[in-house]
């Protein structure tokens, strides 16, 4: 754990000090190695609380004070615990994220057309045609011509693209 986690963030003012459970979970995953599955009853019995219900806060606290201090990412296994993720997982993450993203708007998109836009005030349709035009972006974004079309560009230049030249392949 570093300094930052533990004592008083000059700009907020706050006095921040980390509860001696997330505390306990943070040296349980920062043993971890990459693969190594952390199981939740293993947490539990070091609490005496389940970290899956009540105690769930201090598993994420640990988590994300672990991704900010030590660039420590841990996934999770459904039901058994977090595992510490490899290089290639890590590159891989945004599979899902995208995935996830593309639906979501779509059936936001479709919730929000359910409205009756004739009884909208001016406002009320603004916002939504703005809201719908960013989700119908995110919709086309997601793709998977879309995703095909941003890798092959990436490939050629073998960086990530500036996101004026990454909106151009949405079109």
């Amino acid at each position: 754990m570093t300094e930052k986690t533990q004592v008083v963030d000059e700009k907020k003012k706050s006095n921040f000090e980390l509860s001696v459970d997330t505390q306990a979970i943070v040296k349980m995953l920062q043993a971890a190695k990459i693969g190594e599955t952390i199981e939740y009853p293993a947490m539990n019995k070091t609490l005496g609380r389940n970290v899956q219900r009540e105690a769930k806060g201090n598993l994420s606290s640990a988590r994300r004070i672990l991704l900010n201090d030590e660039s420590k990412v841990f996934g999770t296994v459904s039901g058994i615990g977090v595992r510490l993720l490899g290089n290639h997982e890590i590159s891989s993450l945004g599979t899902g994220a995208i995935r996830h993203i593309g639906n979501t708007a779509r059936r936001t998109s479709r919730k929000m057309l359910c409205a009756e836009y004739d009884k909208l005030d001016n406002g009320d349709r603004v916002t939504m045609n703005a809201q719908l035009s960013v989700l119908g972006a995110l919709s086309q974004a997601t793709k998977p011509k879309t995703m095909k079309a941003v890798e092959a560009k990436v490939s050629e230049v073998n960086d990530r693209l500036p996101l004026a030249k990454t909106l151009e392949l949405f079109s």
